[in-house]
Formats: structure tokens, C-alpha cells, sequence
């Protein structure tokens, strides 16, 4: 759907640094039978004894319990044109994006990072984001291999402050640095990070008004992050 902007990849290694609720992990992929392999400095001793073959913060964030077999028979039995399009394709393009998920990422992050994608460019928007994350994130760890601290994505409460717009602009973000703390400011309203969470059990409907209402959200962008934030419901 979009790509993973603050995510450092690590070209001696072949893996990529972030952060997932908070935390720095190391993963990469090791082969087409593993779907993700972490870095065991990503979990203390005690963490690494107690987990299973992936933790859970990883499962949740890949979405490696969700299946595109069982979803595609579903698909395909409620869908009579998608199942007379793909009638005659080789059994071999169902499987040529092997691989590709649709992340659960922080619902924050993605809110301000589709406000801050508007008339923009991958480069661009990486640069941005990274930029907001070290000014008013917090410092998490030196990522290993690499010059660059990783940084947490931003808080509602930090991003909110009216006279972060100013900042905003010098930062790069142009018109849209009036968008990211009024809609900070409008989540936090209508209560905050856990509001965002019951959306994902709202309906379609309730979740599309909620996002209506937000500086910097279009008709565009409100249906793309509607379906983000109700991945599971598809």
C-alpha cells in the first residue's frame, strides 16, 4: 500500500532497523520459507527464551497470521467478475508477489504520514517523516552498522502543539504543516491513539466520518486509510 518510510536499511547486513509500538527491531529475510527473521538484540535474554519461533509484536505488525489462500477462495466465491478475470491466468501469478503484506502499522504514523504524502514524492516524504520523528520523538538506540539513531514516531500530545506549524515549515513541510497538529488536536478530541484503536471495529461508515473531519485528509486519502485502518475487515 505504501512504503515503510522510516525504516533504515542496513546494506552489510541485508536488514532494516525501525521501530514497532515503540520498540527497535532488526529483521530481514532470510528465505522464501521464513517470513521474518529478528536480530536477537531486538529482545532481552528473558523475552528471547519466552517467545516462539516469531514474537508477536512481529506477527501482529506483518500481519503473518492472515493467509491470502483462504482469503482469495473467499474472494473468488463472493466475486463472479474477479473470478472470470483471473479464469485464465497460470496458477504461477497467484504466486508471483509472494511475500508482499499490507503492514498493521501505528495508526498515528499512518495518519500523518498520508497527510504529509499529499502532492509529494517517496524520497521526499521519507526525508519528512524521519525529520518529524527526530524532533519530536525520542531518541530510542544507535542502530548497530549504522550512523543513524532511530527515533519513535511522535506522540499525539507532542505533535499537537499549535506552535509546532512554524517548526513545521522550516522542516520542509510546507501548507501541510498546519495539518499535523490541527489533527493531532482533533484525534485527541475525540480520545486519542485509543479512539484510532475501536475504529478498527467501528464500521465503515463511522470510521469514514471520523476521518472526514481531520485537516489534510481528502476524499482520496479518507477512503485509502479507511481501508487501512480496517485491514482485517478484508
Amino acid at each position: 500500500m505504501r512504503p515503510l518510510f522510516r525504516w533504515i536499511e542496513l546494506s552489510s547486513t541485508g536488514e532494516f532497523v525501525g521501530t514497532i509500538s515503540g520498540r527497535v527491531w532488526r529483521v530481514k529475510q532470510s528465505n522464501d520459507n521464513v517470513p521474518v527473521c529478528f536480530h536477537r538484540s531486538s529482545l532481552s535474554d528473558a523475552e528471547l527464551a519466552a517467545v516462539g519461533q516469531i514474537p508477536e509484536p512481529l506477527v501482529n505488525y506483518f500481519r503473518l497470521d492472515v493467509q491470502l489462500g483462504p482469503l482469495m477462495q473467499s474472494w473468488l466465491s463472493r466475486d463472479p467478475v474477479l473470478k472470470q478475470s483471473l479464469a485464465n491466468l497460470p496458477l504461477a501469478c497467484f504466486h508471483r508477489f509472494h511475500g508482499i503484506r499490507l503492514l498493521r502499522q501505528d495508526p498515528v504514523e499512518t495518519i500523518m504520514a498520508f497527510i504529509t504524502s499529499a502532492n509529494n514524492n517517496v524520497p521526499r516524504i521519507t526525508k519528512l517523516l524521519l525529520a518529524l520523528s527526530q524532533r519530536y520523538g525520542k531518541a530510542l538506540a544507535q542502530a548497530a552498522d549504522c550512523d543513524a539513531t532511530v527515533y519513535s514516531f511522535p506522540s499525539l500530545e507532542a505533535l499537537a502543539s499549535p506552535g509546532n506549524s512554524d517548526e513545521l515549515r522550516t522542516l520542509g513541510f510546507g501548507y501541510r504543516a498546519n495539518f499535523i497538529p490541527a489533527a493531532a488536536q482533533q484525534i485527541l478530541a475525540k480520545g486519542g491513539v485509543e479512539r484510532l484503536l475501536e475504529l478498527r471495529n467501528a464500521s465503515y461508515e463511522e470510521t469514514k466520518t471520523f476521518l472526514r473531519k481531520l485537516p489534510g485528509i481528502g476524499n482520496k486519502v479518507r477512503r485509502l486509510l479507511t481501508f487501512i485502518i480496517k485491514l482485517d475487515e478484508f
